[in-house]
């Protein structure tokens, strides 16, 4: 792996210089719910716009997602869909939800994130990266 940032000659440093911070990866996983357009991704997470735009930029530039243009509402505008190398990432995006619901939302009464009305560890994400409990 090239050396990025830090110093780090590291496979875990290298992923984190690209998808490391908190916008980042819930951008990511807006994608793996099938969120695609800039508008459905900034009303979803409440991010500012210039800050989506830097993250949706540097993933775009590393790779991890692609731009296509799709008709909507205000007209055939870009919209963001993951890349093989960012559905690679499909893995990790699980088994953070997977922690996160088992050490995170420890209260019963707690909602983790879900699609639709199943919680994401049951319920599989869309894409060739589908994974349900169990199939580990």
């Amino acid at each position: 792996m090239a050396n990025r940032g830090y110093g780090q000659i590291c496979s875990i440093a290298g992923t984190l210089e690209i998808v490391g911070d908190r916008w980042t990866l819930l951008v990511l996983r807006d994608l793996f719910r099938g969120l695609h357009r800039f508008d459905e991704i900034q009303r979803d997470l409440g991010i500012a716009r210039n800050i989506l735009t830097v993250r949706l930029r540097k993933l775009r530039d590393e790779g991890i997602v692609e731009t296509r243009p799709a008709p909507g509402p205000r007209g055939v505008r870009d919209a963001y869909y993951l890349t093989d190398r960012g559905k690679a990432l499909h893995p990790i995006m699980l088994a953070m939800m997977q922690f996160g619901d088992t050490n995170v939302w420890t209260d019963a009464s707690a909602r983790p994130c879900t699609y639709g009305t199943a919680t994401a560890i049951t319920a599989p994400m869309p894409g060739p990266y589908a994974v349900t409990a169990g199939s580990r």
